[in-house]
C-alpha cells in the first residue's frame, strides 16, 4: 500500500518529532563508549591490547552497545512522542497524547521509519569505531575516513604512503551487514593491492565471496564465523588472522 503524501500539521509534528529525538539520544561515539566500558568489567581495562580474543571482544562491544542503544532509543522516543504530541492533545496528559496520536497517526509513521533507517547507519558507525579503537590500542599507523578513490573506513599506514606507494597499503572498510553493497568498496582504494571488508554478516552468499577473491577482497569476520560458516574459502579471514598475518608483516615492511 503506497504511504500517503502528510499535511502540512504532520509535516510539522514528524520534525518536532525527530528534533527531540536527536536532541535526547546519545551520540554514536557515546553508545559505544557504553559497550567498551562494559568490555573493561568483563575482560579487564587492557581489552583493547587482547590480540588473543579480538573477535570475541568485538562481537561483545558490539552487541553491548546494540543494547545500550536501544534502551536509550526507547526512552528518547517515548519522551519525544509525549513531547511533540502534547502540543496536539485535546485532553490531559496521557489521554490527550493518545487522542494526538490517533488524529495523527501519520507522522509518527513517517517519524518512525526516520528513525528505524538511522539505527542502521549508527550501527555501522559502532562497529566503525569499535575497530577504529583496537587499531589505535595496538599501535597501527592508520588514517579514518581517509579521502582517496573512494571512500573506505580506513586506510593503513597513511594517506599519504598511499599517494607515494599504493599498492603496498591496506585499504579497510567495515560493513555490519553485506547483502550487494560489498561491490561499492572495489572502486574504494583501486589503486591498492588487497583491500580488506570487514563483516558480522552471517549469510554471504559463497557466489558473492568467489567474486570478492576475482577482485582481491578478503572478508574479515569474527573467528567464530570463520570456521562455523566461511571455512572453505581462503580469502575469508578472522579478525585474529587480518592482525598477525596480514597487518603486522605490513607493518614491519612500513617501518623499514
Amino acid at each position: 500500500m503506497p504511504r500517503r503524501d502528510l499535511n502540512n500539521d504532520e509535516e510539522l509534528l514528524k520534525s518536532r518529532i525527530l528534533e527531540d529525538f536527536r536532541r535526547s539520544m546519545k551520540s554514536p561515539q557515546a553508545i559505544v563508549e557504553h559497550g567498551m566500558a562494559m568490555a573493561s568489567t568483563v575482560y579487564g581495562d587492557s581489552w583493547r591490547k587482547n590480540r588473543k580474543k579480538v573477535s570475541e571482544i568485538i562481537e561483545f562491544v558490539i552487541d553491548a552497545s546494540y543494547s545500550h542503544y536501544v534502551e536509550v532509543e526507547r526512552q528518547s522516543l517515548g519522551s519525544a512522542l509525549y513531547s511533540a504530541y502534547g502540543m496536539y492533545s485535546k485532553g490531559t496528559a496521557g489521554d490527550g497524547v493518545r487522542e494526538a496520536l490517533r488524529d495523527y497517526s501519520g507522522a509518527l509513521d513517517a517519524a518512525l521509519l526516520s528513525i528505524s533507517q538511522g539505527r542502521k547507519a549508527r550501527a555501522g558507525s559502532a562497529f566503525e569505531n569499535v575497530l577504529g579503537a583496537f587499531f589505535q590500542a595496538l599501535g597501527y599507523p592508520f588514517t579514518p575516513q581517509p579521502r582517496i578513490d573512494g571512500n573506505p573506513d580506513f586506510v593503513f599506514p597513511s594517506v599519504d604512503y598511499y599517494k607515494q606507494a599504493a599498492m603496498d597499503c591496506i585499504v579497510f572498510t567495515a560493513k555490519t551487514t553485506l547483502r550487494e553493497r560489498w561491490r561499492q568498496i572495489t572502486s574504494e582504494g583501486a589503486r591498492g593491492g588487497a583491500m580488506y571488508l570487514a563483516t558480522l554478516d552471517d549469510s554471504v552468499k559463497s557466489s558473492d565471496i568467489q567474486e570478492m577473491s576475482k577482485q582481491r577482497i578478503y572478508l574479515v569476520v569474527p573467528q567464530r564465523l570463520k570456521f562455523a560458516t566461511y571455512s572453505e574459502y581462503p580469502n575469508v579471514i578472522s579478525f585474529e588472522e587480518f592482525f598477525s598475518l596480514h597487518l603486522d608483516p605490513a607493518l614491519r615492511r612500513w617501518r623499514v
